[in-house]
């Protein structure tokens, strides 16, 4: 009777093998399988947007370059623009009396890259002068980009100009081309030693030499226009 209770007691009592069922993972394997998928969404969710607002960038910007125009512009309101084809030619008159020397310096004052300017055809010699009378009435002549080269057989000796002719005409803005611009008065361009450059005779609409001793009433500034989109 001890004995058979003793046998039942120790059955029941002692421990359970364990059986590792293979379709239930294990907690590492839970773990692994969970980091992973974190670091797939993180990578995902990162790279997405940056596409969606490089696209959106993208269309803005060309949709923005459509509705603007490409304009020629000149430093400001108070100068005038000429179309010379290939690109714009800002002006300014300046009635400002100095010698014939300092008015490239005194270009400048106005915009950094302005030189005395060339006059390209006759629409602006007469344009030019229309400038001049509408800011002194009194102006006379006013100082251009042109140099006049004058060879004499007897070097000129002494101021005369026997001898001597007009040996080349050369614009020195570094723009203005050709002789279109070039009208000049009556008996000239005149031999005159020593010769500077040329001035524009506001109300006579044409040119004349001008010695380099001389001071003329004022100047005309010129400057490339800016190409800008507005």
């Amino acid at each position: 009777m001890v004995l058979i209770l003793f046998f039942k007691f120790t059955k029941c009592c002692m421990p359970t093998e364990y059986v590792e069922d293979p379709d239930v993972p294990d907690d590492d394997e839970k773990d692994d399988g969970e980091e992973e998928l974190v670091t797939n969404s993180g990578f995902e969710s990162t790279t997405t947007p940056v596409s969606t607002t490089q696209s959106s960038s993208t269309s803005s910007s060309t949709t923005t370059e459509a509705s603007l125009t490409l304009q020629r512009v000149c430093p400001d309101s108070s100068w005038t623009l000429f179309d010379r084809g290939t690109y714009g030619w800002c002006v300014l008159v300046l009635a400002t009396k100095l010698t014939m020397d300092d008015y490239p310096a005194e270009c400048q004052k106005y915009s950094p890259n302005a030189v005395v300017s060339g006059l390209q055809n006759q629409n602006e010699l007469t344009t030019i002068s229309e400038l001049a009378k509408n800011i002194d009435p009194s102006i006379v002549e006013i100082s251009i980009g042109l140099i006049v080269d004058v060879f004499c057989t007897d070097n000129g000796a002494g101021g005369q100009t026997s001898g001597c002719k007009v040996d080349r005409l050369s614009w020195t803005d570094g723009y203005t081309t050709g002789t279109d611009g070039m009208i000049w008065g009556a008996g000239q361009p005149y031999v005159e030693v020593p010769v500077f450059g040329a001035v524009l005779l506001v109300q006579e609409n044409d040119l004349k030499t001008f010695s380099s001793n001389g001071t003329p009433d004022g100047t005309v500034c010129g400057v490339e226009a800016k190409e800008e989109y507005v």
